[in-house]
Order: C-alpha cells, then sequence, then structure tokens
C-alpha cells in the first residue's frame, strides 16, 4: 500500500473500511513506527491530526503521510476509529 521511495508525498486513503468481512487494516509494521515511543499512545499525540475536511492524518516519517477522509461522516470518532486498523 506504500510507495518504497524516500520521496515527500501524502497517499489518500478515501473508503476505510473498518468492520466485516472485508476489513481494512493499515499495516505499519515493517516502518518500526513506535520505535522512540513509550506506547501507542504517545505517538498518535505526536503523529496523528485532524484536517480541516475531517481527515485523519498519519505522519509516517518527515516526508511521508497518510491522509484517511471520513466517507462515513463519523465526526469526532473517526479518529479512533482509523486508529483501531492499525498493525504496528
Amino acid at each position: 500500500m506504500f510507495r518504497e521511495s524516500n520521496g515527500y508525498f501524502m497517499d489518500t486513503i478515501t473508503d476505510i473500511q473498518g468492520f466485516g468481512v472485508h476489513r481494512d487494516q493499515i499495516d505499519v509494521s515493517d516502518f518500526d513506527i513506535l520505535a522512540g515511543y513509550v506506547d501507542r499512545e504517545s505517538w498518535q499525540e505526536e503523529n496523528v491530526s485532524r484536517g480541516s475536511d475531517g481527515s485523519v492524518v498519519i505522519r509516517l516519517s518527515n516526508s511521508q503521510r497518510i491522509s484517511v477522509l471520513d466517507h462515513q461522516e463519523r465526526g469526532d470518532s473517526f479518529e479512533e476509529y482509523v486508529m483501531d486498523l492499525f498493525v504496528f
């Protein structure tokens, strides 16, 4: 799902689904992004934010980000909905 190059970019996920047989996952286990953090919550606090359009923006590195659109209009609960789909 993610690019192999280290250039600057932001990928956008437009139709994430967190339930059912075809539940999506955001697998970032190869990135070792929790290294240097006490726990997932401290990483999330520093690297996950909300976009002006309600999207969840996840920083994987200084130059790589993922934007997840809130196509189901979950509002305030969308960030935790997305975070529950992460595989670290």
